[in-house]
């Protein structure tokens, strides 16, 4: 009986500290003693009286049951907003709503007639929100911009769909990205070029993510953009006499994307 009402007592108390809105943005590690001895730091996830507590072990996603038998007591430990540092639990959020901001550099090889090939980099940025059913499934929407570099000041616009996942539940992570949409060009027109048309576009990647916590998290990713653009052009003589003819160009090229996800 006495061992009921201590753990009866002990689940009220914690409920109550997470209960309070200033309490609960301090971060804290719980930590169990064990009557054997043993001390496990971590973070409890379930208290059943009289039966066992169970606590996710700092630094790791392992989690374990322990009897209540086997417990000799239970002492959270706040650490002080001048020293705060990670705790080291894995907290990422697993499910609910993400966003993301990520910039990308696509180097490629150039041969202009008469020189020798050089190495040109187009540029972009993107952004997407969405909704994580589970750790390995994510569902968004994004749009970006990105300049490709056929002519100087040429830039893509595009809206896509934004699938991710990650594949372990550890702090750090292998993950995938897939965007899926339309671009739009937007061109320089010159006096030939008088206009342009986008098409679908795809942009899978792999990556790692570098941090598991609840806020803020970096990541850096490979990944494959492929684009086709159509351009028509317009060429005039005396008396208007001329020629409609277009151009069909499909990008090929590696992206390398720096980003965060929150």
């Amino acid at each position: 009986m006495n061992k009921f009402l201590y753990f009866a007592f002990l689940l009220l108390v914690y409920n109550d500290i997470y209960a309070q809105t200033d309490v609960t943005k301090l971060p804290h590690v719980d930590i169990l003693y064990l009557k054997d001895g043993s001390i496990l730091r971590g973070k409890i996830l379930q208290i059943i009286p009289d039966k066992e507590t169970k606590i996710q072990i700092l630094g790791d996603s392992l989690q374990m049951d322990i009897p209540a038998c086997m417990i000799k007591k239970l002492v959270q430990e706040f650490i002080k907003p001048a020293t705060m540092k990670s705790s080291g639990l894995y907290e990422f959020r697993e499910n609910g709503w993400y966003g993301f901001v990520g910039v990308h550099a696509t180097p490629f090889r150039i041969s202009p007639a008469y020189a020798q090939p050089v190495i040109r980099y187009g540029r972009g940025i993107n952004a997407a929100v969405g909704y994580q059913f589970n750790r390995l499934l994510g569902v968004g929407i994004g749009v970006g911009a990105e300049q490709k570099f056929k002519n100087e000041g040429d830039v893509m616009v595009y809206i896509n769909a934004d699938l991710r996942g990650y594949f372990l539940q550890k702090k750090l992570t292998p993950f995938y990205s897939l965007g899926l949409g339309y671009g739009f060009p937007q061109i320089v027109t010159t006096d030939f070029l008088i206009g342009a048309k986008g098409n679908m576009y795809v942009h899978p990647a792999v990556g790692i993510r570098f941090s598991g916590g609840s806020g803020v998290n970096m990541t850096l990713d490979l990944g494959y953009r492929l684009q086709q653009i159509r351009y028509d052009y317009e060429e005039t003589w005396r008396n208007d006499i001329g020629r409609f003819y277009s151009e069909t160009w499909i990008y090929n090229r590696i992206a390398l994307r720096l980003g965060i996800c929150f």
